[in-house]
């Protein structure tokens, strides 16, 4: 007779490629038991803890609580300042290709000056020639 059960669990995407997630199992057989779960790529790495052997209000809710404030700390102290960092460097790699974008057109209208102003010299020089 395994009883009645419940599960639940959260899973979020750090990365293309990378997931962290967390699982309450309350059973009145087994009890409460809160699983961890970290994959990158095709590894996956799995945390059982067994919280309480029979069901237990105070194991229900630390186990539904500690994986949002673990996450929520993960989030703060270490993920937001990699992303962080990576979008910084996104950001001054995009401010270089538009300088290097911006000097090529400025050359480009140089050239296009440079070209145009012989042009308009004869032009006024036959102008100047007809006395207009």
């Amino acid at each position: 007779t395994k009883g009645p059960s419940l599960s639940y669990g959260v899973d979020h995407s750090i990365a293309k490629l990378t997931k962290v997630g967390a699982q309450v199992i309350v059973s009145s057989h087994t009890g409460v038991q809160l699983t961890l779960q970290f994959t990158q790529a095709t590894m996956k790495y799995v945390l059982k803890i067994h919280l309480s052997p029979f069901l237990h209000l105070p194991a229900v809710l630390y186990a539904s609580i500690t994986p949002l404030v673990l996450f929520g700390c993960f989030k703060v102290l270490a993920l937001a300042p990699i992303l962080h960092r990576q979008r910084l460097q996104e950001l001054e790699n995009l401010r270089e290709e538009r300088k290097k974008e911006m000097s090529e057109r400025k050359k480009e209208a140089v050239a296009a000056i440079e070209l145009m102003q012989e042009t308009v010299e004869r032009v006024v020089a036959t102008e100047k020639a007809r006395h207009g």
